[in-house]
């Protein structure tokens, strides 16, 4: 399934129930979101909540989370149908991973806008937050049954387990992996913004069980504590008229040591460390 992300800071996005942070730092807040020309602005749906309301005594009965092809609710197939009937939803193929890497068939000549095929982001995005999915299949290799069936599960499991309070309203898709088909659905059914990052520097690559290595290879990620925080003061020692987001998995000892190393720098410099929805005057939840 897919999670929702809580940030804290033009410096850091938590994600609830995950280590990972991305960091989100800038120092000035003007709106700088400009209109995408493939993108439709995500709309008020003043129904959105209708689609994981109970009834009295009614209780989800969630798909297994250990395997592939859970169903969407009739609620949400319906949304989506609608979505689509009305000419929201592009039809672009399916990807398949090779060697690693999603791609799109040879005779597929589009532009999907999708940043590992051809480094496209929305700007209707936040780049630069929030269901996740437990076995993190990559959405552009999904249909787009299964893309709302991930969501909407994962949205659901969010508002039962706050008691109708919450909603998620942001949303980061497995390894960052979406394109205009998959940010349609994601936002003409449910109403999510995406949230992605400007930079990774692949911390995890530091793991605990080679606590003198990396388990990337060299070029890949990180060989060192040394490496991993000369590049994370690359980034933010950068002018401070633009706002930077980087992704850092607090999952290991080396990972941990790093963030410290770079908040140290953040705070001495004056960067302002604000939630991403306050960056932007947004609500948090919808």
């Amino acid at each position: 399934m897919t999670k929702c992300f809580r940030v804290i800071g033009p410096l850091f996005l938590y994600v609830l129930l995950e280590g990972i942070q991305i960091l989100a730092t800038q120092s000035t807040f003007e709106d700088s979101v400009s209109h995408h020309p493939r993108s439709l602005p995500p709309q008020p749906n003043p129904s959105i909540r209708a689609l994981f309301q109970l009834q009295p005594g009614e209780r989800s009965v969630y798909p297994a989370i250990d395997k592939h092809g859970a169903r969407p609710k009739p609620a949400w197939l319906a949304a989506y149908k609608r979505a689509k009937a009305a000419g929201l939803i592009p039809s672009i193929p399916l990807t398949q991973v090779i060697d690693g890497i999603p791609a799109y068939p040879a005779w597929y000549k589009g532009n999907p806008c999708s940043f590992s095929i051809n480094k496209c982001n929305a700007t209707d995005d936040i780049n630069s937050i929030p269901p996740r999915i437990a076995l993190n299949p990559l959405l552009t290799t999904l249909t787009d049954e299964e893309v709302v069936a991930e969501l909407g599960w994962v949205m659901q499991v969010m508002y039962d387990l706050t008691g109708g309070k919450k909603l998620c309203k942001y949303w980061r898709p497995p390894s960052g992996e979406m394109d205009d088909r998959i940010r349609a659905i994601a936002r003409s059914v449910f109403n999510l913004t995406a949230v992605t990052w400007t930079d990774d520097p692949d911390d995890w690559c530091l793991s605990n069980g080679v606590p003198n290595g990396s388990v990337c290879s060299p070029g890949n990620g990180p060989q060192s504590l040394a490496e991993l925080e000369m590049k994370l003061y690359n980034y933010i020692n950068t002018p401070r008229s633009k706002g930077i987001m980087v992704l850092h998995h607090e999952q290991t000892t080396r990972g941990i040591m790093a963030y410290e190393y770079m908040y140290a720098f953040l705070k001495h410099w004056g960067w302002s460390i604000r939630a991403v929805p306050e960056v932007w005057g947004l609500p948090w939840y919808q």
